[in-house]
């Protein structure tokens, strides 16, 4: 009896610690060290000529000491993984590139992304005040349920601006 329970439970051990090393973004969460975020379709991602381009959104809110701060993170799918995703702050009318990498950002299922601590960090490039070398996006417009940036880089495959409105 005692050799089966001794069986079973490195059993177990066995199958949570493949289960980590396998995929890794699940101890990550089960440490804290990251979130996973749901897809909504909330949003649709246009170019300046209305052909609808290929993206996942991803909500994220957050309280920063009092002031809650709602982030939208785009997937651009078609797009290699230097620029494939962006973090909106609709309130503060910024857009910021994170830390890219396949241990930051991981698609799950097609519906869930696993966002790290790191990939969570991410440089204002919409702030023509900064003039530092990160910012990239020469105009950009939040309005109510709409959004509107200039592209750059691996995203002017998809059009000079992409404009993302809330459905």
């Amino acid at each position: 009896m005692k050799k089966r329970f001794l069986y079973f439970v490195l059993f177990i051990v066995g199958f949570f610690l493949g289960i980590v090393i396998w995929q890794p973004w699940i101890a990550k969460v089960v440490m804290g060290e990251g979130i996973l975020l749901k897809k909504t379709e909330s949003y649709k991602a246009f170019n300046e000529n209305g052909a609808e381009i290929n993206a996942r959104f991803f909500l994220k809110k957050e309280n920063q000491g009092k002031v809650k701060v709602n982030e939208i993170i785009i997937r651009f799918d078609d797009i290699p993984l230097g620029s494939r995703y962006l973090i909106l702050v609709h309130d503060s009318s910024w857009i910021g590139s994170p830390s890219q990498s396949k241990k930051n950002y991981k698609l799950i299922f097609n519906k869930w992304l696993f966002q790290s601590e790191v990939g969570a960090k991410f440089k204002i490039i919409n702030d023509p005040a900064r003039k530092d070398i990160y910012y990239m996006i020469e105009r950009s417009n939040f309005v109510k349920d709409t959004i509107r940036f200039t592209t750059f880089d691996e995203l002017q495959s998809l059009g000079k601006e992409i404009v993302i409105i809330k459905q």
